[in-house]
């Protein structure tokens, strides 16, 4: 508890100022305890600080070590929003499986929005570590300006509006806002981020320009998620 380290972790900045004087003095007095340890402090390792995500990836902490080689017990994961804090945060995990790796829970999360991580070692004694240095990552992109490709429209819970065939699948509508064919190899769709490549776009797939100055309709993609196929608007 009078870890200067630990104090200052937790946001206790005064506190940690105060720890530093008070502690030998606590040490001196509980010496008959004996001495208490505990993990040492965890890096985060991965994503990268201030890293952009877009699949599925692992908050990842260095390996864990302790000084008297106690055994790694559990790992507590913790995430909080850009406007958030950590006595209340928006995950909160304690794992006895997921001791350096933890699958960030995309079902948790906001697209385009930043989030900050920390992980806490646990040995086997139930001593935490000092939690490790925050971090953070985004979901998507952060940009609030449309690029030159983009989601043009969205035809969600298609009932009886828009049919294909006999059947009445969702739609969405890719707009190229560029001066120059865009090819879309390699680009996808999803509807599960832990699976970003549910729908792959076929190969030579293009979207002519889509100036304002362009009297036609906008080039355009229509995903078919019902049968997995594209065909061009026209």
């Amino acid at each position: 508890m009078c870890d200067p380290t630990n104090l200052a972790a937790l946001g206790f900045i005064d506190a940690a100022d105060y720890a530093v004087d008070r502690r030998p003095y606590v040490n001196a007095q509980l010496a008959y305890l004996g001495p208490y340890y505990k993990p040492a402090r965890p890096t985060n390792l991965a994503p990268t600080n201030s890293a952009t995500i877009v699949s599925a990836m692992n908050l990842t902490t260095s390996a864990y070590s302790h000084p008297q080689s106690a055994a790694h017990a559990a790992t507590q994961w913790e995430i909080r929003t850009a406007s958030g804090d950590y006595e209340e945060p928006l995950l909160r995990v304690t794992s006895t499986n997921n001791k350096t790796a933890f699958p960030i829970p995309f079902d948790q999360l906001t697209y385009g929005q930043t989030y900050y991580w920390r992980a806490t070692h646990i040995d086997t004694d139930g001593h935490p570590s000092v939690a490790s240095a925050e971090t953070s990552f985004s979901w998507g992109t952060t940009s609030t300006t449309a690029g030159t490709l983009v989601l043009n429209e969205i035809l969600a819970d298609n009932r009886n509006t828009v049919p294909n065939g006999n059947t009445f699948p969702d739609y969405v509508e890719i707009r190229n806002n560029g001066s120059t064919n865009i090819t879309l190899d390699g680009y996808s769709l999803s509807d599960n981020p832990l699976n970003p490549t549910k729908f792959a776009f076929p190969a030579n797939t293009t979207i002519a320009p889509g100036a304002t100055t362009t009297p036609a309709r906008p080039a355009c993609i229509r995903a078919l998620a019902s049968t997995r196929t594209a065909r061009r608007c026209c």
